[in-house]
């Protein structure tokens, strides 16, 4: 259940950046180069998974370097994105693991929950049965539930990606060279009298 709610609120969470993202760049879209500029940098500054390019080499110097990527990174990243349904997954296939397969855990020597309630008879097979059918049954409705919320949120973390790309390929991120035009001067400060009354 906590897995699932985490997952609702990453699906509303993805959705609300996204459009409030989009949303925003539409707005400034007819604005000057300066502005959309200084918009596109405010957007992608608040970006962690969102990233422009794929180089994942740090910047250690003002050259330019050959950009390195490290492939292992971004498949490690979306797997990520969908742990709370892989959880809820594992739970499951531990759960019955521990009826059909695995021993007692806590008591070395004893068999499975399924090989003793088979020596008893069909009666203690329904019995053991039952319970977990039900619960295994709720927790993988669970994790089919959140594995879309999650899917879904990553759709929208991808068109944020996309459009944030889509943008920089434009050359969104240009500043033009110069002076703010729309800058005030700001006023001089008075000189404080070094006399007194």
């Amino acid at each position: 259940m906590t897995l699932f709610i985490i997952s609702v609120w990453d699906f509303y969470g993805s959705r609300r950046e996204n459009h409030l993202i989009g949303g925003l760049l539409r707005d400034v879209a007819g604005e000057d180069q300066r502005m959309r500029a200084l918009v596109f940098y405010g957007v992608c500054g608040t970006q962690v998974f969102a990233t422009l390019t794929n180089d994942d080499s740090p910047i250690s110097s003002i050259e330019h370097t050959k950009p390195l990527t490290t492939p292992a990174i971004r498949p490690t990243v979306r797997l990520l994105r969908y742990l709370p349904a892989l959880v809820i997954i594992y739970i499951v296939i531990s759960d019955l693991a521990s009826v059909f397969w695995w021993g007692a855990p806590f008591r070395t020597g004893h068999a499975s929950h399924w090989s003793i309630a088979a020596s008893k008879g069909t009666n203690e097979i329904i019995k053991l049965l039952g319970p977990i059918a039900i619960e295994d049954g709720i927790a993988l409705c669970f994790a089919f539930v959140t594995a879309f919320l999650l899917w879904r949120a990553n759709q929208f973390q991808q068109g944020t990606v996309q459009l944030l790309r889509t943008l920089d390929a434009d050359h969104w991120g240009t500043i033009p060279p110069g002076e703010d035009p729309e800058k005030e001067e700001a006023p001089r400060p008075r000189r404080r009298s070094t006399t007194f009354p």
